[in-house]
């Protein structure tokens, strides 16, 4: 079996047209309007790595670009490792924030399960201490063993899509509070 050449020009295209991509360093209600939804997530993941790299400081961010990074960041940290992965590579700083941007985007069954999440979370404890002092990957992957959060992963799973959908709603509805003017 193996890729065929038109799959591999395929994915060949798609990672240029990745790479070629526009990157904003600020946004405006007009800027916004012109990004279709299919690019919007990665358009305001691209303006917090510009944000970040130029040290801007998290209060100078957009109040909607905030949510979205704090939700943006959950979900990629579930979608790769579940919600233990999200504790312990954000050492439960984001947890309380989470909810908070869940609900800026009316999307309450999300922040209702960061909700339980972080409860459960806070009834397992922490991270043991000796695995973050440890910091390998072996003592990450001994985590899990200490953990019972994988059902709220599938939930989270279930609620993707209603996600980006709500984000997008947002967005377009109150564009003024992503933009930097």
């Amino acid at each position: 079996m193996g890729i065929s050449k038109d799959e591999l020009r395929a994915i060949e295209a798609a990672f240029a047209k990745h790479d070629q991509r526009t990157r904003y360093a600020r946004f405006t209600p007009s800027i916004l309007a012109e990004i279709p939804n299919a690019e919007l997530d990665m358009a305001i993941v691209d303006y917090m790595t510009h944000s970040i790299e130029t040290d801007r400081s998290l209060d100078d961010i957009p109040l909607g670009i905030q949510a979205f990074w704090v939700t943006w960041i959950v979900q990629a940290e579930v979608n790769n490792g579940g919600f233990n992965q999200f504790y312990c590579n954000t050492a439960d700083r984001l947890s309380v924030d989470a909810i908070k941007a869940f609900r800026y985007f009316n999307a309450n069954a999300h922040a209702d399960l960061m909700q339980q999440a972080n409860a459960k979370r806070a009834n397992e404890g922490a991270t043991p201490k000796s695995m973050q002092a440890d910091a390998t990957k072996q003592s990450f992957v001994d985590s899990y063993a200490h953990s019972s959060l994988s059902p709220f992963d599938t939930r989270f799973e279930e609620l993707q899509d209603e996600l980006t959908e709500l984000r997008h709603q947002k967005i377009r509805s109150v564009p003024h509070e992503f933009c930097d003017d």
